[in-house]
């Protein structure tokens, strides 16, 4: 925090996510929907809508 009390534009300072939230959210999907039902879009999507675009893998340039 700056003296003023405002925060910076930055990381949060806690991680957002957790390895813990991520995998109960990933368990209930198949719980409920079976595993072939478990995609990264629909498990972002139970984490709060995240955003998830295609990856590229790094290295390759298009």
């Amino acid at each position: 925090m700056t003296e003023s009390g405002t925060r910076r534009a930055g990381r949060p300072r806690k991680a957002v996510l957790t390895r813990e939230r991520i995998t109960a959210n990933a368990l209930e999907l198949v719980s409920d929907s079976g595993y072939e039902s478990l995609t990264m879009q629909r498990l972002a999507k139970s984490l709060g809508g995240l955003a998830v675009g295609p990856v590229q893998p790094r290295g390759l340039k298009t």
